[in-house]
């Protein structure tokens, strides 16, 4: 459906920006901790004048951190309150999804969320419990690999509405893991049509950690190898397989690269079309103009790779629900609307230069 202007909003938000794990390759700092109370009646605020004010019939939630889940206490606050306007008809459509670890996306946590229509999670491994442990671990150093696997497990012996996308990292080391892997999900999830999976090799996305400056990735080439034997025998167990391996726009960011008001060019005054997506092919997320981050201390923002860049923050959320932008900034971020230029709108943060 095709949704214009004030009538559908998209927002990323982030109730935390701190994290229960130390994946090797995050580009994240966690500096930011939990979402405070005003900033939460703030989007509260937002959602409710843009119903009673704007017009707005369709809203989408994307929920980001560091982990969203550490801070489930405000997914749940938020979304039982946004979906209070759905169940009242003053929404004609709403949902929302998490990109999670799914440490914490227990039984009961999963049902609630798809209770308040929060049923669309990616979830990534970096294979069998021997290499996901060597990646991503816990923030004690422990392994997470069991209790993720036992979350996606009753996931699918349950009768929830839901669809997990299972993200499969590629890197250097982990080809035989990430094969027991395949096996593993072809035997124990196969045939489940809630879940499909996403193969991607990892990228470097310029964070600030002392494990990326350790950080190795694959060629493309073995990426591309691994991959196709990964989705052949995926995709014989019913599983739908979407292959990343040299997808250019989720690479292409690396956090540092826009740090100045001045490095932004303009695109220019006028305002960017609803034209839909399909007309000029792929669209980020960050690049249209009815999205927002929403970022625990209450900044906006449009990138959630560029986390560290100024120009990534295009105002603030004020305590009443009104945003307050830097036209500069955003015109920046949506300039592709303008352009038509398909790197602008396949990824605005690396097109520009």
């Amino acid at each position: 459906m095709r949704h214009d202007g004030n009538r559908h909003l998209h927002l990323t938000i982030l109730p935390t920006e701190r994290c229960n794990f130390r994946c090797t390759y995050c580009y994240e700092d966690f500096a930011i901790g939990k979402m405070k109370p005003p900033v939460v009646d703030a989007i509260k605020s937002l959602i409710r004048r843009r119903v009673e004010q704007g017009g707005l019939r369709s809203l989408q939630f994307e929920w980001f951190g560091g982990e969203p889940l550490v801070a489930k206490d405000i997914v749940h606050d938020i979304a039982a309150y946004a979906h209070g306007f759905y169940e009242r008809g003053e929404l004609e459509e709403f949902e929302g999804g998490l990109t999670t670890n799914a440490f914490l996306l227990d039984p009961a946590t999963l049902q609630l969320l798809v209770s308040r229509r929060q049923r669309n999670f990616q979830i990534s491994l970096d294979g069998d419990e021997e290499a996901h442990n060597r990646s991503r671990q816990y923030a004690n150093g422990s392994g997470t690999f069991k209790e993720i696997w036992a979350n996606l497990t009753a996931a699918h012996t349950s009768d929830l509405d839901f669809e997990i996308i299972v993200r499969l990292h590629i890197m250097p080391g982990n080809e035989q893991g990430l094969l027991r892997l395949t096996e593993k999900i072809a035997v124990e999830l196969g045939g489940d049509p809630r879940f499909s999976i996403y193969v991607r090799h990892i990228s470097d996305l310029g964070g600030t950690n002392e494990n990326q400056k350790e950080m190795q990735t694959i060629s493309m080439d073995e990426a591309h190898r691994i991959s196709l034997v990964i989705e052949e025998r995926l995709v014989r167990a019913g599983f739908k397989v979407s292959n990343g391996v040299g997808n250019l726009f989720e690479s292409a960011i690396k956090v540092t690269d826009i740090k100045r008001k001045s490095d932004l060019p303009v695109a220019g005054d006028a305002s960017p079309s609803g034209a839909d997506d399909h007309e000029f092919g792929y669209s980020c997320y960050a690049a249209k103009p009815n999205h927002l981050m929403i970022r625990a201390d209450g900044r906006l923002g449009k990138c959630t790779v560029a986390l560290n860049s100024q120009g990534n923050v295009v105002g603030r959320l004020l305590d009443d629900g009104r945003v307050q932008i830097d036209d500069e900034r955003m015109n920046f971020w949506l300039r592709g609307h303008l352009s038509r230029n398909a790197d602008e709108l396949g990824c605005p943060a690396h097109s520009y230069g």
